[in-house]
């Protein structure tokens, strides 16, 4: 252990993605009550994201998306937490070498996390 880590002295405790499922149920709950505005005609990207896109990206996340499937995914590596600083901070450790470092609490993860561990198989 570097000597940054054990100045943090909270330890390197293991970690695993469990997401109670009336989180999961709220969630889906949530985005079938999404009021969603209007698109701007002809607007297309110019404007952000185009209405119709998220639409189709929350009803993916709503009815076509096994939250299950992906945390069992993530829990087969091997996951930790420690406190730097003061922040808690996640990573895991792959067989092939290497670590992913995230903060606990992600701003926004849009983006398709297989692409990231793909190059790791």
């Amino acid at each position: 252990m570097d000597n940054h880590m054990e100045a943090a002295g909270s330890g390197i405790l293991p970690f695993r993605i469990e997401i109670p499922q009336a989180d999961l149920d709220d969630l889906r709950d949530r985005l079938a009550r999404t009021r969603w505005p209007d698109q701007i005609p002809g607007a297309g990207w110019d404007y952000g994201i185009p209405p119709e896109y998220v639409r189709e990206l929350a009803e993916y996340w709503r009815t076509g998306y096994d939250w299950r499937v992906h945390e069992a995914r993530l829990n087969a590596f091997d996951q930790f937490t420690t406190t730097i600083d003061g922040q808690r901070i996640h990573w895991s450790e792959f067989d092939r070498g290497g670590h992913f470092a995230a903060m606990e609490v992600p701003d926004l993860l849009v983006g398709d996390v297989r692409a990231f561990f793909r190059p790791l198989r």
